[in-house]
């Protein structure tokens, strides 16, 4: 049964047509968007705390540089040495690339030098309102183009000498920044695409197995029972598709004896025909030939004795004959039903029957059954089941397995009843019978199981053949039914 979408609500639908696309979308796309979502957050977390950090350190290196520019600047500020001042400023500028400019003020506030090429900015010109400084005389600044300015103001010798004002720029590392954010998104980029192709390759895995399942799945329901699915891994996916395969060969293994149990009944019912026109074909030239040529012959001499007025000795040699006739009528009525089955039940025909049986074939037949006291007679259908597993089972033993002894047991207990037949003959195979004895044997089998009974034949060659029919019994108010 094929599972439908929700047709009622959008968002029912929408969710539905989410989740029923292919599981190898599902799997890539879920790659996709977690190596995405880690990529992003982790460049973002990266980029902030970088920058966080490089602030920190610029602004640490800006007011460090700058006490160390004014211990170096106290000695040439005091005897007003330009010379030396501008060679100590071209010195730091040439070491230290970030540097943007240094001024240097003389106690009034006055530029006393700098390193700008041209003249000093205007805007770098009045001397930085110290108030706005934070005790240590640091500021940063925008002065556009994605670069900020990092300033410290210092004052040489407590102030008496003037004061030095540094500016680092940020470009350098942000120029770094850049560089180390392209790194980390191409190897964000790797590391999502080694994912996704990961997730591709394990979404192929997964689902190459189950459309392989899913074909031999659509071949059994086809009727193809021979259909197998290939076994890839051994994982969970390869022990569904090894329960299936298990599946499938016990569905043919079923299919093969469904169709074993098939050919056996209709060859059953074949010679269930075949032995009922036998038998109306015996019978009614049995009732032709012998008891109908008997009565005919009869009824001429009655009428001859009639026209004659023969003596009485002939009436009786009438009577002889109609009484050979009336023992063929039984002899004929007997081997169509046991007529000793009906009046005195399965115990005196089982006993019966052993008997003759013994005195035709000359074979020592056993005969003994037990029953609870006060027990009723079992139902009728029971009675012929039984009746007529013995006689198959002591025919085959006598026709093929040639015995010195047959022992015929028949058990009967408050619920059930049971029949054993064994034998000392040369036994067989049952799974290799000849195909008059297997319908014989399916023929008993039949009687049993549609009574909810079961018969088990044990034989090995040369040492006989055991058949055990048992019937379970329903017994209401104390009497089998």
């Amino acid at each position: 049964m094929s599972a439908a979408a929700p047709r009622n609500r959008p968002l029912a639908r929408i969710c539905w047509a989410f989740v029923s696309v292919p599981i190898l979308v599902k799997i890539v796309g879920i790659g996709a968007i977690v190596a995405s979502c880690f990529g992003i957050i982790t460049f973002v977390r990266t980029r902030n705390t970088l920058t966080e950090d490089l602030n920190a350190l610029l602004a640490e290196k800006a007011v460090d540089e700058t006490e160390t520019l004014a211990a170096h600047l106290a000695r040439p500020l005091s005897l007003h040495d330009i010379v030396s001042v501008r060679h100590i400023l071209e010195d730091a500028m040439a070491r230290h690339p970030d540097f943007l400019y240094i001024i240097v003020r003389e106690p009034g506030g006055e530029v006393f030098s700098h390193t700008f090429d041209g003249p000093i900015p205007r805007a770098l010109a009045p001397v930085p309102p110290f108030v706005a400084f934070p005790e240590r005389k640091f500021r940063v600044y925008d002065r556009g183009e994605r670069d900020l300015v990092f300033e410290a103001l210092r004052p040489v010798v407590k102030g008496h000498a003037g004061s030095v004002q540094l500016g680092l720029s940020r470009q350098v590392l942000t120029d770094q920044l850049d560089s180390l954010r392209n790194t980390i998104l191409a190897s964000l980029a790797f590391c999502a695409a080694l994912g996704i192709g990961l997730a591709l390759l394990l979404s192929i895995a997964m689902t190459h197995p189950i459309h392989r399942l899913v074909e031999a799945v659509r071949q059994i329901r086809e009727h193809n029972l021979h259909a197998r699915a290939p076994v890839f891994f051994g994982d969970e996916i390869g022990g569904l598709a090894m329960a299936f395969n298990d599946m499938a060969e016990m569905l043919e293994q079923n299919e093969k004896t469904i169709n074993e149990k098939e050919a056996a009944r209709s060859a059953l019912v074949r010679r269930v025909i075949t032995s009922q026109e036998t038998e109306r074909k015996l019978i009614a030239q049995e009732l032709h030939d012998q008891i109908g040529q008997s009565l005919l012959a009869l009824l001429v001499d009655m009428k001859a004795a009639d026209r004659k007025h023969v003596s009485g000795d002939t009436r009786h040699v009438h009577l002889g004959q109609i009484e050979d006739i009336i023992t063929e009528v039984r002899q004929v009525s007997k081997g169509m039903h046991p007529s000793i089955l009906d009046d005195y039940g399965l115990d005196t025909a089982l006993k019966n029957y052993a008997k003759e049986a013994s005195i035709r074939h000359k074979v020592r037949i056993d005969y003994e059954a037990t029953r609870p006291h006060a027990f009723g007679r079992l139902p009728e259908p029971v009675e012929v089941a039984l009746y007529r597993v013995a006689q198959e089972a002591i025919s085959n033993a006598l026709r093929h397995g040639h015995p010195e002894h047959v022992s015929v047991v028949l058990l009967i207990s408050p619920d059930s009843a049971m029949l054993l037949v064994e034998d000392d003959g040369k036994g067989f195979d049952p799974g290799k019978t000849a195909p008059e004895a297997g319908i014989g044997l399916l023929s008993m089998k039949e009687r049993v199981s549609l009574l909810g009974g079961e018969l088990d034949i044990v034989s090995e060659a040369g040492v006989g053949a055991t058949v055990r029919a048992r019937i379970p019994l329903k017994i209401t108010d104390g009497v089998p039914a």
